[in-house]
C-alpha cells in the first residue's frame, strides 16, 4: 500500500510545486502595458533625468555585481545613491529625514552627532 502511496504524493507534490512555480513567474512578470507607459513617459522627461536615473541604475549593479552572497553598502555607496536618487524623479524622496524618524521620535536625547549615545542614563 505504501509503495502505491508513494508515487502519488511524488507526483501530486510536482504538479503543486508546477503550479506555484507558474503563477510565482506570472505574478512577478511585468506587464507590457506598463512598459509601453514606461516608454512613453520616457519620450517626455529631459535628457539630464534619464542620465541620472541611468547613473543610479549603473550604481545599483556596481553593488550587486559584487562577489558576495549578500553586497553590504558602503558610506560612499550610500551617498552616491542618495544623490542620484534625487536627481530622479521617481526616487527623489530616498534620503530625506523627517522630524518624526529616528531616536527624536521616541524621547531619546542625541548624542554630539546626532546620534543616540552608546549608553542610556
Amino acid at each position: 500500500m505504501f509503495a502505491q502511496l508513494l508515487p502519488r504524493v511524488t507526483r501530486l507534490g510536482r504538479r503543486l510545486a508546477q503550479a506555484l512555480e507558474r503563477r510565482l513567474l506570472a505574478a512577478t512578470k511585468p506587464g507590457a502595458p506598463l512598459l509601453v507607459a514606461g516608454a512613453l513617459a520616457d519620450l517626455a522627461r529631459g535628457k539630464p533625468a534619464l542620465i541620472a536615473e541611468n547613473a543610479l541604475l549603473r550604481q545599483q549593479l556596481i553593488v550587486l555585481n559584487r562577489q558576495v552572497a549578500r553586497p553590504r553598502l558602503t558610506r560612499r555607496d550610500r551617498i552616491v545613491l542618495v544623490l542620484l536618487a534625487s536627481r530622479t524623479r521617481c526616487c527623489a524622496g530616498i534620503g530625506r529625514a523627517s522630524v518624526s524618524s529616528g531616536a527624536r521620535a521616541h524621547g531619546r536625547p542625541l548624542g554630539d552627532r546626532g546620534s543616540p549615545p552608546t549608553r542610556w542614563p
